[in-house]
């Protein structure tokens, strides 16, 4: 109870979007699903104004686009409504007060009053507030001049209700219209002395904060609801509507007043570890040492190591280590102590991980370390099977370290393990050694690069000429079968050579509504998303994955999906990253274009179309579909792509004076055209085509069919070749009927 289903919220959404003046269902669904009680204090009054204040953003909501009047079964809910009206205005103060009966209402409506009266004095928006009344010292944020205007009009209207305990959250809101300050207590930070100043403390804590009087005590303890994962802060939950806690309110201002405010090192320990992490301020001395020695007495006390190395204190030291902050401590009995006690560790896999965390080890720790990491190449002689060949191969500390000797072997098991081998394991093996192989490469310095050069060459071909087609003959083959007639197939060819631009659409969706439909199909099936993928390809296998780095169209792409799900979120069934929802549409991109090439029909027309308007001459065209007949097509393309350019005032030739007057490659002008397209309108939806062309030809993350058949990767014979031969016909037909589409339509454009 309390809240509304998914469908409900993707049609009351809808429906605020497209301005409905019909919202008696949504009265009905709320009436059956909130329920509010009657109170006879604040504190259950605290307890039901959870639910009171989602009901009322619903109502504040309907209210901004229709002014209608509904039916209720219920009087709090009616009740509900008339605050709702008097918050946007609809209604008067006093109407509000006499259409209101009901204790829970009553006080509802006060905290409305008071949130409206603070939102007049203050940039902000919110629809509920009540800091004022729970936070002493809340004036020092805010504004509160139209509160001391109205204050004796707000405890009148309290005293026309009989609620207990409301002498306290009165006293607060009092003391703050009249600015009454309150000093740091010392007593505050004792309670809290043990959560607060502890090699853990940045743990997503959970504190009682009743006795949190201030607001710089809430949000002293409001900070511990953090952790760190590398040198980001994670809030203990990040949703839709914000996080909690809500670090963006943690200013470097807000940060120096709570310094000034405690003038205590058990509140500079919480406050300048928050400043380091959010702002790179190097923290004091004294504090750097204090963690320090909160750290050493836990190691003392034998806790577990896993604790300690996930431990607020210990990522916190890293970081401090690796950024080089500690010099000015070497000297201090604190840090000494500390070395100490971790320089006495023995077991290998610690001092690892403290030698990749930055702290200093001693002698004897890294002959452990290097003695242990010698006996772990030798397990490598024990391995017989395949997933124990994985668990070595993962590690990629023995990457970095092992010996010649040692790598030899290695090789030879990688042969026996796969030897005979057919599941489907033997992928991923593939994928994990090459990795393996390409870290020794990069770290390792013991290792022959002429040895290992040639072990990533056999590897490769291995996996070419005989692991690949066992893998294929394991797969699994799902099928979907659809009849169409001839006259139907025959009409949508007709279509495509019409518009090509619709038929890009079809293929590349890109209008907000088609990505949306993508998104929202993706977040049903969240678990295909969650799981690592492995694609099977003839070259290699490899993780499912997009890269962004050097692919600005993915980047804006993802931009795009980004700001997206942030305006249509709520249709989504479940919460996903945006990068999966990325992987998503190119899924489809790739799916849709595969399905609607398939049935296009008039393959040898649409050739024929190209040909007579090609300055380039062509070879005539065959049923028998040849590589020359496909790669002939590529400078065709690229010229076509240059005029465009030219047409639309991008320069076709590279700007930079080593490479005087040479053309730029096709892949940067469309990326900059469509760069420019998005800054201007920020979506694609008006450029399918352009889309369409990028990411068939030319993107790594997509198709990428001009690269992969020039180099010889794929598309080179059978079903691949077609395809490829009928997307390349496709994309010049795109770009040339664009190209025709300005020059009819813009009337001050150059005579190309």
């Amino acid at each position: 109870m309390n809240y509304l289903e998914h469908e409900t919220e993707v049609k009351y959404v809808d429906g605020l979007l497209a301005h409905s003046q019909e919202w008696q269902w949504l009265i009905e669904k709320i009436q059956e699903r909130f329920e509010v009680k009657e109170v006879d204090s604040w504190e259950e009054y605290l307890n039901e104004s959870i639910a009171m204040r989602k009901m009322f953003q619903y109502f504040v909501k309907v209210l901004e686009v229709c002014d209608g009047e509904w039916k209720y079964r219920k009087v709090i809910h009616a009740e509900m409504w008339e605050i709702a009206k008097f918050y946007i205005g609809k209604i008067s103060l006093d109407a509000c007060m006499q259409k209101v009966s009901y204790n829970v209402c009553k006080l509802f409506l006060l905290c409305v009053w008071i949130t409206k009266l603070e939102k007049k004095d203050n940039e902000f928006e919110i629809l509920y507030d009540i800091r004022l009344l729970s936070e002493k010292n809340y004036f020092q944020l805010i504004n509160c001049e139209s509160l001391r205007e109205h204050e004796q009009e707000i405890m009148g209207y309290t005293e026309t209700f009989q609620v207990r305990g409301m002498e306290v959250p009165l006293k607060c809101l009092e003391d703050n219209i009249n600015q009454m300050e309150y000093l740091s207590d010392h007593d505050f930070l004792e309670r809290y002395e043990n959560v607060i100043v502890s090699y853990n403390a940045f743990s997503y804590q959970r504190i009682d904060e009743q006795e949190c009087k201030t607001w710089q005590e809430e949000y002293l303890l409001d900070m511990l609801k953090v952790s760190f994962i590398g040198k980001k802060i994670q809030p203990m939950f990040t949703g839709s509507n914000g996080n909690v806690p809500e670090i963006s309110m943690w200013s470097k201002d807000i940060l120096k007043d709570m310094k000034n405010y405690f003038q205590d090192i058990r509140a500079d320990f919480v406050l300048e570890t928050i400043s380091y992490f959010l702002f790179s301020t190097e923290p004091s001395k004294r504090i750097k040492l204090l963690h320090c020695r909160v750290l050493s007495e836990v190691i003392k006390r034998e806790e577990e190591h896993f604790k300690i190395f996930n431990s607020s204190s210990y990522v916190f030291l890293a970081c401090m280590h690796k950024d080089k902050q500690m010099k000015e401590c070497g000297q201090e009995a604190e840090y000494i102590n500390l070395l100490q006690e971790i320089q006495k560790w023995e077991e290998p896999d610690r001092i690892l991980k403290l030698k990749e965390d930055g702290y200093p080890t001693s002698r004897i720790q890294k002959e452990k370390a290097a003695q242990y990491l010698e006996n772990k190449f030798k397990e490598v002689e024990n391995i017989s099977e395949i997933w124990e060949l994985q668990k070595y191969i993962e590690n990629t500390i023995v990457a970095g370290e092992i010996t010649m000797e040692y790598f030899r072997v290695l090789c030879q098991k990688f042969r026996s393990c796969i030897k005979d081998k057919t599941d489907i394991s033997v992928a991923t093996v593939y994928y994990r050694y090459m990795l393996f192989l390409i870290e020794i490469n990069k770290n390792n310095k013991s290792i022959d690069k002429r040895y290992l050069q040639k072990e990533m060459i056999q590897t490769q071909e291995s996996w070419q000429n005989f692991a690949y087609s066992e893998q294929c003959k394991n797969m699994q083959e799902f099928s979907y079968e659809h009849t169409f007639e001839k006259r139907e197939l025959a009409k949508f060819s007709e279509q495509a050579l019409t518009n090509p631009i619709v038929f890009a659409g079809l293929c590349t969706p890109c209008s907000e509504k088609e990505l949306l439909n993508i998104m929202t199909s993706a977040s049903e099936s969240v678990l295909v998303y969650l799981v690592n993928r492995m694609e099977l390809n003839a070259v290699f296998p490899r993780e499912k994955a997009i890269i962004y780095e050097r692919h600005d169209i993915d980047k804006l792409l993802l931009n795009y999906v980004t700001v997206l799900e942030e305006k249509k979120g709520y249709k989504l069934l479940n919460k996903l990253e945006p990068t999966v929802f990325m992987e998503a549409i190119h899924e489809r991109f790739f799916e849709n274009t595969q399905c609607y090439v398939a049935i296009f029909s008039e393959e040898e027309k649409l050739y024929q179309m190209i040909k007579r308007e090609c300055k380039v001459k062509l070879i005539p065209c065959s049923n028998r579909i040849s590589l020359a007949l496909l790669t002939q097509l590529f400078p065709v393309l690229e010229i076509k792509i240059r005029e465009l350019a030219k047409l639309l005032g991008v320069f076709p030739f590279k700007k930079s004076k080593e490479e005087f007057m040479q053309y730029n490659d096709p892949s940067s002008l469309l990326r900059e055209i469509l760069g420019r397209v998005y800054e201007a309108q920020q979506s694609f939806e008006n450029v399918s085509d352009l889309m369409f062309v990028y990411q068939m030809m030319y993107n790594g993350n997509s198709c990428n069919i001009r690269n992969e058949c020039v180099h010889g990767r794929n598309y080179l014979a059978g079903g691949s070749l077609r395809f490829a031969f009928r997307v390349t016909l496709f994309a010049i037909y795109m770009i040339d009927f664009r190209i025709k589409t300005i020059k009819q339509n813009v009337s001050d454009i150059q005579d190309i």
